[in-house]
C-alpha cells in the first residue's frame, strides 16, 4: 500500500508538473503574441510614415517646379512690356499666341498687365487699370479696366512686388471674371514693371519708378489637379494645400474625401513670398495595404516565441529587409534626380523659347539692318541652345549622354529647318560623355552647322554639309564640312568661331579650321575621358 501510494503521488506530481509547464508555455506564448502584435503595429506605423514622408518629398518639388514654368512666363511678359514704349492689345495677343498661353497654361485664368493710371504707390493713392489680358475670351473681358489696387488682398501683393522687385502672390481672392456657379479658390501672382525696364536699387526708387504689373490669375483646383494627374503617388496618398504656413489657413486644394485618420507629413512651400502648408496623409488604399501586415506578422511572432531556433533566420530577414529598403531608397533618389534633371532641361528649353520669341518680336521695332541681323543671329543661337537642351530632355539616362544618338537627333532637327536645298549627312562612332560635356559639344556642333548654312552655300543657295564624329588617339574628333565656295576671313563678326573656341576650351580640347576653296571644314578635338574643365566653362 505504501508503494502504491508513492507511485500514485509521483504520477500526480508529474501530471501537476506537466500542467504547470503547459500553463507556463501558454503564458509565454500569450505574452509573446501580445508583444509581437505591439511590434507589428509599430512596424506598420513606421513603414506607413516612411512611405508618406517619401511621397511628401516628391509632391513639394513637383509643385514648385510647375510654378517655376508659370513664373518664367510672368517675368517674360514683364520684360516684353518693358522693352517697348507701348504694347497694344494686338502685340500682346501675338506674344500670348507665341508662348501658347491658351494651350500650355490651361490651368490658369490667363496672363495680363495692370497699369498705374493715377496716383502713387509711395503714398498708397495709386489707381490702376487692367489694360491687357489674354486669352481674349468672355471670362477675361469682364476684368479689363478693373482697379486691382482698390482691393486690400491684391494691393498687399502688388505693393510687395513693387518694393522688392520680385514675384508676389496674393492670398485667396474672388476674381472679377468669375463666372462659374461653383466657386473655387483663386490667387494671383504679380511681377513689377518699372520705367525704362530698369529695377532700381532702393525701395523708395522702386515705388517711384513702378508703372504697372504683369500678373497671372490661378484657379487653385484646376492648377493643382493638373500637377497630380498621372502621378503614381496619387494612388497612395491624399494631400491638402493651405494658403498659410499653419493648420488654420484657408484650403486651396484637397484630395481628401473623408476625415483623415492619421497625423500628416507636413512640408512648407515658399511661393512668390507666401508660405504655404502641404499636408500629406495616407489614403484608404495605403492603410489597407499596410494593415495586411498584421495577418502574417502576428502568427509569425507566435511561431518565433515557440521556436527560438528561428531567431537567426529572423535576424537575417530583418537585415535583408533593411538592405532592400536602402536599395529602394537609393533607386528612388536616383529616379527623383533623373526626373528633376529632365524637368530642368525641359524648363530651360521652354524659357529659351520665350526668350527667342521676345527677340523675334523686338526685331520688328528695329530699323537698323545691322541691328536686325545681330538680333536674328541671337535668336538663332538661342533656338540652337534650346534644341540642345530638348535633346538632353529626351535622354533615358541623365548620368551620361550617348554622343552618336544625341548628335544625330540634333542634326535631324537642324536639317528640318535648313530647307530642301541643303543636304546634311551625319556619321558617328559610339561613345558616352557627361551631360555637361554633351551641352558643350552640342552648342559647338549647332554653331558650326549654322555657319555652314550661312556661308557654305553656292550662288543657287545649295550645299552639302557633312558632320562626322570619330575616335582618334584617345580623343573624339568632330568635323563639320561643306562643299560651298569657302568661308572668307572677313565674313561675319567672328563670334561663331569664338563661341566654338570657348566650347573647345571648356572640353580641354582644340579647334581648327581648313579653308579648302572650294569647301570649308571645322574640326573640334577633345579627350574621351577628360572631365569638364569647370574653370574654362
Amino acid at each position: 500500500m505504501v508503494r502504491a501510494f508513492s507511485l500514485r503521488a509521483l504520477g500526480a506530481g508529474r501530471a501537476a508538473g506537466g500542467a504547470r509547464a503547459q500553463v507556463a508555455v501558454l503564458i509565454i506564448g500569450l505574452l509573446a503574441t501580445i508583444l509581437s502584435t505591439m511590434y507589428a503595429g509599430h512596424v506598420v506605423d513606421v513603414q506607413r510614415q516612411a512611405a508618406i514622408e517619401r511621397i511628401a518629398d516628391r509632391i513639394a518639388p513637383r509643385i514648385l517646379s510647375e510654378f517655376e514654368a508659370h513664373f518664367a512666363l510672368i517675368r517674360g511678359a514683364a520684360g516684353f512690356i518693358a522693352a517697348s514704349d507701348t504694347v497694344d492689345a494686338h502685340e500682346f495677343a501675338r506674344f500670348a499666341e507665341i508662348v501658347e498661353i491658351a494651350t500650355r497654361y490651361q490651368s490658369t485664368q490667363g496672363l495680363g498687365f495692370a497699369r498705374i493710371v493715377d496716383g502713387s504707390v509711395a503714398d498708397g493713392s495709386a489707381k490702376t487699370r487692367v489694360v491687357l489680358l489674354e486669352p481674349h475670351n468672355e471670362r477675361n473681358v469682364g476684368a479689363l479696366g478693373y482697379d486691382m489696387w482698390s482691393n486690400d488682398v491684391r494691393r498687399e501683393a502688388m505693393q510687395r512686388a513693387a518694393e522688392t522687385g520680385g514675384l508676389a502672390a496674393t492670398g485667396v481672392v474672388t476674381l472679377v471674371q468669375e463666372l462659374d456657379a461653383r466657386k473655387q479658390p483663386r490667387f494671383l501672382v504679380y511681377f513689377p514693371v518699372y520705367r525704362d525696364g530698369v529695377d532700381p536699387r532702393t525701395v523708395e526708387a522702386r515705388r517711384a519708378a513702378i508703372v504697372g504689373w504683369s500678373y497671372m490669375p490661378f484657379q487653385a483646383w484646376n492648377f493643382f489637379s493638373a500637377i497630380g494627374e498621372g502621378a503614381d503617388y496619387s494612388s497612395w496618398a491624399d494631400y491638402v494645400i493651405r494658403a498659410t504656413a499653419d493648420s488654420t489657413g484657408e484650403v486651396l486644394f484637397s484630395t481628401l474625401t473623408d476625415p483623415p485618420r492619421t497625423a500628416p507629413s507636413i512640408r512648407t512651400l515658399l511661393v512668390a513670398g507666401q508660405e504655404w502648408r502641404v499636408e500629406v496623409y495616407p489614403n484608404a488604399a495605403l492603410l489597407r495595404d499596410q494593415a495586411r501586415l498584421d495577418h502574417w506578422l502576428i502568427p509569425l511572432a507566435g511561431v518565433l516565441a515557440t521556436a527560438l531556433l528561428t531567431i537567426a533566420v529572423a535576424t537575417q530577414g530583418r537585415a535583408l529587409a533593411r538592405a532592400r529598403e536602402a536599395e529602394a531608397l537609393a533607386r528612388q533618389a536616383r529616379e527623383r534626380t533623373e526626373l528633376l534633371m529632365r524637368e530642368m532641361n525641359h524648363r530651360i528649353a521652354n524659357s529659351l523659347q520665350i526668350a527667342g520669341a521676345m527677340a523675334a518680336l523686338q526685331a520688328r521695332y528695329l530699323s537698323d539692318p545691322s541691328a536686325k541681323e545681330a538680333l536674328a543671329m541671337t535668336r538663332d543661337r538661342i533656338a540652337a541652345i534650346a534644341q540642345v537642351h530638348r535633346r538632353l530632355y529626351t535622354s533615358h539616362d541623365v548620368r551620361e549622354v550617348q554622343l552618336t544618338s544625341f548628335l544625330s537627333g540634333l542634326v535631324e532637327e537642324l536639317k528640318r529647318t535648313a530647307g530642301e536645298s541643303v543636304s546634311i549627312a551625319f556619321e558617328g562612332a559610339e561613345g558616352a560623355v557627361s551631360p555637361d560635356r554633351a551641352v558643350s559639344v552640342g552648342v559647338a556642333a549647332a554653331e558650326l552647322i549654322g555657319n555652314a548654312l550661312k556661308y557654305g552655300r553656292d550662288a543657287g543657295g545649295r550645299t552639302t554639309i557633312r558632320v562626322r564624329l570619330h575616335r582618334q588617339d584617345e580623343a573624339f574628333v568632330l568635323g563639320v564640312g561643306d562643299d560651298g565656295p569657302g568661308h572668307s576671313g572677313v565674313q561675319g563678326t567672328g563670334l561663331g568661331h569664338r563661341i566654338v573656341g570657348s566650347m573647345a576650351s571648356a572640353l580641354n580640347g582644340t579647334f581648327e579650321t581648313n579653308n579648302r576653296l572650294p569647301g570649308f571644314e571645322a574640326i573640334l578635338r577633345f579627350p574621351i575621358d577628360e572631365p569638364l574643365n569647370k574653370e574654362s566653362a
